[in-house]
């Protein structure tokens, strides 16, 4: 068995225009499975792969393993990794096993990793895959360069920052994280969280409600925030405890009467949308509402 690893900041796998599999900050492995590979062999390989120690820590050395920074697995099947290119010019693959052997092999592979507690993704074996990855150096370089008004401000302002560079920001300025999910990573978000010794001040946020009650069953402290929600989940959110909710009224006018306190009665907190603008943030603080969140690069540009 051979495994081609390359460490990500978020991969994810489209057959036919459709998702099969996305991870945040994890390992991107690519599967090649040969013919005489035995549960043995299989075993070992998903011990070895999963727990390289090839992430840098707080020194810039590769000391920390996909465990220690809460990653996931997005696996593919590769069979060329058994191109054997030393006669003639067009590769053979011999070695490789073949169709429903190599399956097995694949899915033994994957449940292998599983069971050793990581999250795992994948693609289609046999399928037309297309790939998407950034890596942790591509995503350490990338700038916001122009609109929103920030043309100016220095480069490393302006650096999207990478999951636990933001969490770092959080403990030194005393912020609060809101932390919104997109993929199935919850479990080893929450891990990162209380890494950093958040857990008690973060916020948890999904539109999937799947997500809020995953974030549940992991933590009884975090934070749950449920967006764009209904009137039952919203009481599903009480049941969960230590919540909040948003719903989707973009335009302040459109808020109904009675909406505020009927969400406080359940016992669950509330805010509505992100407040920009000096005058919006005046507003929902008139309303009643309970944390207001922005997507200002420099919030205390916000003075009421």
């Amino acid at each position: 068995m051979r495994v081609l690893i390359q460490r990500v900041r978020y991969a994810s796998c489209k057959v036919d225009g459709e998702y099969t599999g996305k991870i945040d900050q994890g390992f991107l492995m690519f599967v090649g499975c040969r013919e005489n590979d035995d549960d043995a062999v299989i075993a070992k390989m998903a011990d070895k792969a999963s727990g390289l120690r090839i992430f840098e820590d707080e020194n810039g050395k590769m000391n920390r393993s996909l465990e220690d920074v809460g990653g996931a697995i997005l696996s593919i099947s590769q069979f060329t990794l058994y191109a054997d290119c030393r006669k003639g010019r067009r590769p053979g693959f011999t070695e490789a096993a073949r169709g429903d052997t190599a399956i097995k092999m694949y899915d033994q592979f994957n449940e292998e990793l599983r069971r050793r507690g990581f999250h795992v993704e994948t693609g289609i074996f046999g399928a037309d895959m297309k790939i998407e990855e950034h890596t942790l150096r591509e995503l350490s370089e990338v700038r916001i360069c122009t609109g929103n008004g920030l043309e100016g401000r220095p480069d490393e302002e302006l650096r999207l920052p990478l999951f636990s560079e933001y969490l770092s920001i959080c403990v030194r300025g005393g912020c609060v994280p809101f932390i919104e999910t997109k993929g199935f990573v919850v479990e080893q978000t929450l891990r990162m969280v209380e890494a950093f010794g958040l857990t008690d001040r973060a916020v948890l946020s999904s539109v999937d409600f799947s997500h809020i009650e995953e974030a549940r069953r992991v933590s009884d402290r975090i934070f749950i925030h449920h967006i764009f929600t209904t009137d039952e989940q919203m009481l599903r959110v009480a049941e969960l405890g230590n919540g909040g909710v948003s719903y989707n009224y973009p335009v302040l006018d459109d808020v109904p009467a009675g909406l505020v306190e009927k969400t406080h009665a359940a016992g669950v907190r509330l805010c509505l949308r992100a407040g920009d603008t000096v005058q919006n943030v005046a507003r929902m603080m008139g309303m009643g509402l309970d944390y207001i969140p922005t997507n200002l690069i420099c919030p205390a540009d916000i003075r009421l």
